[in-house]
């Protein structure tokens, strides 16, 4: 478990990995599904506002939670909303910060559509974590969906965009790391 985050050197000693994705790979998703949700007909809030994204997205987010619980739900990535209610929550993850992504879209007390937007190469990393039980179990009670960066990626370049497509790219975690199933199956 310990070489997914480091690398064990000559001398024995352990070198954390750096890595080597960049802020701006998790700001494109983020500009992606801003600019995906507008066009299904969401409201949209995005956690990072930037000059390409401002115009699509909320200025303030205002649902019917707790203010401590709208503190943390401001966090989450993207968020599509329809009359106030938030129909999706998305977290883009470049790192291992996945326990933090779940534990934010906790905070959403009703059902709606959780998915992780992860790098191809972090799916194996991302099952390891969910075998902690406590995520596990937050992970299938809130019903959290995967969708790897190449799958987004390859939807995104589609002229036939639709919501029903986005929905079943998005597949439950699962326990055998293998290959996620292509878009043109459906």
């Amino acid at each position: 478990m310990i070489s997914e985050y480091a690398t064990k050197l000559p001398d024995g000693k352990w070198k954390i990995k750096q890595d080597i994705r960049t802020d701006s790979e998790h700001q494109i998703k983020e500009n992606q599904l801003a600019k995906l949700g507008k066009q299904f007909g969401f409201e949209v809030w995005v956690a990072d506002v930037t000059d390409e994204n401002k115009s699509l997205i909320l200025n303030d987010l205002k649902i019917d939670v707790p203010e401590e619980q709208l503190r943390k739900i401001k966090k989450i990535d993207a968020l599509w909303i329809k009359n106030n209610q938030i129909k999706y929550s998305f977290e883009v993850e470049n790192t291992t910060q996945i326990t933090e992504a779940i534990s934010r879209g906790s905070n959403i007390p009703y059902k709606n559509e959780r998915i992780i937007l992860i790098p191809d190469d972090k799916e194996k990393l991302l099952q390891s974590k969910f075998q902690n039980v406590m995520l596990k179990e937050r992970v299938e009670q809130d019903n959290w969906r995967v969708i790897l960066y190449s799958r987004f990626d390859d939807f995104i370049s589609k002229r036939d965009k639709t919501l029903d497509k986005l929905d079943k790219l998005a597949v439950k975690p699962r326990k055998d790391v293998g290959k996620q199933t292509k878009l043109d199956n459906y």
